[in-house]
């Protein structure tokens, strides 16, 4: 996690390879928990997923970017 700039904050995972590898994308349902203290007006969120895989001997990379409207967003209301 690379702390906020100018009200930006940056998080960078990666996965290794073989049995620590991300298999599917439905595996980071749930992963991240965001604490809203007033109201989402100012706020704003996106992602990107970069996959990499080897083959003929050199790596192959591909890149996928979401918006906040394509990101699933759930309200937790479960008492504190």
């Amino acid at each position: 996690m690379v702390g906020p700039v100018s009200e930006k904050t940056h998080l960078e995972m990666e996965a290794g390879h073989g049995t620590s590898a991300l298999w599917h994308s439905e595996e980071l349902d749930g992963f991240l928990t965001i604490l809203m203290l007033t109201d989402d007006s100012c706020f704003d969120i996106k992602a990107s997923l970069v996959t990499a895989s080897y083959y003929d001997g050199k790596e192959h990379q591909s890149k996928i970017s979401f918006k906040r409207n394509e990101l699933v967003l759930k309200e937790d209301r479960e008492p504190q």
